[in-house]
């Protein structure tokens, strides 16, 4: 019985408080990750480039025209962190766009553009996406008309917060010798 008085007295000490009156804590799940060491299933070229797997990495060459690459998804809505890494050697940006079963066509609202590094070197790039309802796809336009682009990993992670966030903690400063272990 004294060790569960303890507990209690610890459990209050500590102050445990709705995370909307303390400092917000986000946990991640990974609920996708793509490396492209054997195929690229569920990726599609879509529009002006063939894609091809090269070194574990899928390869986007673009033929006249940006080239757009894109998989279908089916993650129930909130908010996301995706982390790319991509390899190129020419200047362009990666326009990342995204459907829901709200909003079954791209468009301005559903688009992030990123600057890639034009080095030849392998770049991660992240960015959260906040998604009110069902992610259905995601897609990739890489700005430049022509150019190789190697995609060598994908990976969508859920963020979400803890409902229980420590706000402090409270020294007990009453006497505890009637507490035995």
């Amino acid at each position: 019985m004294s060790r569960l008085l303890l507990a209690l007295v610890l459990l209050f000490a500590i102050g445990f408080v709705p995370f909307s009156d303390a400092q917000e804590t986000i946990f991640e799940r990974k609920v996708l990750k793509t490396q492209f060491t054997e195929d690229a299933e569920h990726w599609n070229a879509e529009i002006n480039c063939r894609v091809f797997l090269r070194d574990d990495a899928l390869c986007v060459e673009a033929d006249g025209g940006p080239p757009i690459l894109s998989r279908s998804t089916d993650e129930i809505g909130g908010l996301f962190r995706i982390v790319l890494r991509i390899k190129t050697a020419f200047a362009s940006n990666c326009e990342v766009m995204w459907t829901t079963k709200g909003t079954p066509r791209r468009d301005s609202e559903n688009r992030i553009l990123i600057p890639l590094n034009a080095d030849g070197q392998w770049n991660d790039y992240e960015f959260e996406l906040s998604v009110p309802d069902i992610l259905t796809s995601i897609a990739f336009r890489f700005t430049a008309p022509n150019g190789v682009w190697e995609l060598q990993s994908f990976e969508i992670y859920r963020k979400r917060s803890h409902p229980l966030s420590v706000k402090r903690i409270v020294p007990i400063l009453h006497d505890t010798d009637g507490i035995q272990e």
